[in-house]
Parts: C-alpha cells; sequence; structure tokens
C-alpha cells in the first residue's frame, strides 16, 4: 500500500514533455533518476523512494516506460524493490497494476496456487477539477491444497 501512494505522489509531482498529449507528470529520458522524501503531519521523515527511468519508448503522442522503484524506511534501510511500467497514450497515463507485484511478494505463498487480476490505474495528462477518474485495482486470489483460500483486493481510487 505505501508503494501505491507513494507511487500516487510521485504522479502528481513532477511535470516535463515526453509526447505533445503526455506531458504533464513526467521528465522522462533513459537513466534519469528521481528522488522523493516522505513526511508526516508533524514534519518527520517517514521514508524515500528512489525511482529511475530503465527504458523508455516513445511515438506520436505515447510513451512506454520501465520503471525501477525502491523504498527506503526512515533510517534510509531499503524496504523493497521492483519495476513497474508507465505508459502514455493519446493523452491517458496508465500504470499497469500488476507490474507492482514484485516476484519476491509472490515466493511468499509459497506452494499456494495464486490468481492475479489487475485493471490498470488511468490518469488524464491533463487534469481537471471534477474529473471522474478509472480506479486501479489488483485482486490476488489463493487456492489449492493448504486449503487456506483467500483474496487480497487493493483498489486505487
Amino acid at each position: 500500500m505505501t508503494n501505491t501512494f507513494t507511487l500516487l505522489l510521485f504522479l502528481m509531482s513532477g511535470s516535463i514533455a515526453i509526447a505533445q498529449q503526455c506531458n504533464t507528470y513526467f521528465h522522462l529520458k533513459k537513466g534519469n533518476i528521481m528522488e522523493m522524501e516522505n513526511f508526516n503531519v508533524k514534519d518527520k521523515k517517514t521514508g524515500k523512494v528512489y525511482q529511475e527511468v530503465k527504458e523508455l519508448r516513445t511515438g506520436d503522442n505515447s510513451f512506454e516506460a520501465r520503471m525501477y522503484m525502491k523504498n527506503f524506511d526512515k533510517k534510509d534501510k531499503p524496504t523493497n524493490d521492483g519495476e513497474y511500467a508507465l505508459n502514455c497514450d493519446n493523452g491517458i497515463i496508465t500504470i499497469d497494476m500488476q507490474s507492482l507485484i514484485s516476484p519476491e511478494t509472490l515466493k511468499g505463498f509459497g506452494n499456494m496456487e495464486v490468481e492475479v487480476n489487475s485493471e490498470d490505474l488511468e490518469i488524464p495528462a491533463e487534469l481537471v477539477v471534477g474529473d471522474q477518474l478509472k480506479d486501479g485495482k489488483l485482486t490476488l486470489t489463493t487456492g489449492g491444497e493448504s486449503g487456506l483460500n483467500f483474496n487480497i483486493t487493493v483498489t486505487i481510487t
């Protein structure tokens, strides 16, 4: 959940051009590094996020980026890392919610059967007050011989 919240803060924090309709939030160039510190209401540092543009493909009114993200706790100790997909096509920025789940997280389920379903988070490149945005959703469903069957759903609204 922290990764998702941090990612949303990142989305709202930058601005630079890639393609004419996909230029609002990001300064994307392969190798660019962005770092953001997080603070609580008492102005105490709660963590840090490091992000790097690993791959970038651009086209007319579009881009596809592969981002590396590493999260740190308040003492700057790494907590987790991974890559995610960030795309924009004709003014709609999408984040592949499934790419936010690291392989290490899935290994934690051991021998359980795990099914992952997702709906991309969509953000218009040009936000307008009152816009209704499409939610992003990630659902993990477990099953199998373990007998421990459950669903985990994360929705970003």
